[in-house]
């Protein structure tokens, strides 16, 4: 490639990149040095929570649910992130008591019937 050449790919790099910055408003999730735009992440969100929906008719969604769900996961902390700090700690306790009940109902209800998990029961009770 020549040096002329190279200027106006640079020049194009340039200005391609300065375009993106402008039409697109980027957060700070780093995560090693890539910069993730706040739209992709709430679309891929999205995309999983439409497949989730559809897993209830059509089972083979399930598999497409799988590939957006850390879209969820790098969201979530993200959304909390940007809240006020009198929220944060009402949020953050309010994940802990549905995650909390969460489990409980899991060990108690649902246990018996999943794969042969068996619910836990207390040594002192026959």
């Amino acid at each position: 490639m020549t040096v002329a050449w190279k200027k106006e790919l640079k020049k194009l790099d340039n200005r391609i990149f300065r375009f993106s910055m402008s039409k697109t408003k980027l957060i700070r999730s780093r995560i090693e040095d890539i910069v993730l735009p706040e739209g992709l992440l709430m679309y891929g969100s999205l995309l999983a929570l439409i497949f989730q929906l559809f897993t209830f008719t059509v089972n083979i969604l399930t598999r497409l649910r799988f590939y957006y769900i850390p879209f969820l996961y790098i969201s979530i902390p993200l959304a909390v992130e940007k809240t006020s700090d009198r929220y944060k700690k009402l949020i953050k306790q309010g994940i802990y008591v549905v995650l909390t009940l969460y489990f409980v109902y899991i060990c108690y209800y649902l246990a018996g019937s999943q794969w042969g998990v068996v619910p836990y029961e207390f040594f002192w009770v026959d």
